[in-house]
C-alpha cells in the first residue's frame, strides 16, 4: 500500500475551527494532514518541528483568509 499524501496545514490561528474541519475531511480522504495542535507534542520546539514538517510534506496547503493575511506572521514565516 502506497503511504499517505502528506499535507501541511498552513493557516492563522484564528481560523483553527475551519481548518480542523478541513483536518478531518482530508483524513476521511486517507491524507496524512500536519496541523500544529494534533501533530505537535508537548514540550517539542515547534520552531524546530515546523520547518521539518513542511519539507516532510508532499502538499503545502495555504488557507487564505482575512485573518492570515491582515496578519503579519507564521503564516508568511512559513510560506517565505
Amino acid at each position: 500500500m502506497p503511504r499517505p499524501l502528506q499535507v501541511f496545514l498552513c493557516h492563522a490561528s484564528q481560523d483553527k475551527p475551519e481548518v480542523w474541519k478541513l483536518h478531518r475531511y482530508l483524513k476521511t480522504r486517507g491524507v496524512k494532514p500536519w496541523l500544529d495542535v494534533e501533530d505537535l507534542l508537548p514540550g517539542e520546539d515547534w520552531e524546530v518541528e515546523i520547518p521539518k514538517a513542511l519539507f516532510a510534506s508532499d502538499i503545502i496547503l495555504v488557507c487564505l483568509s482575512k485573518n492570515s493575511v491582515n496578519k503579519e506572521g507564521y503564516v508568511q514565516k512559513e510560506i517565505a
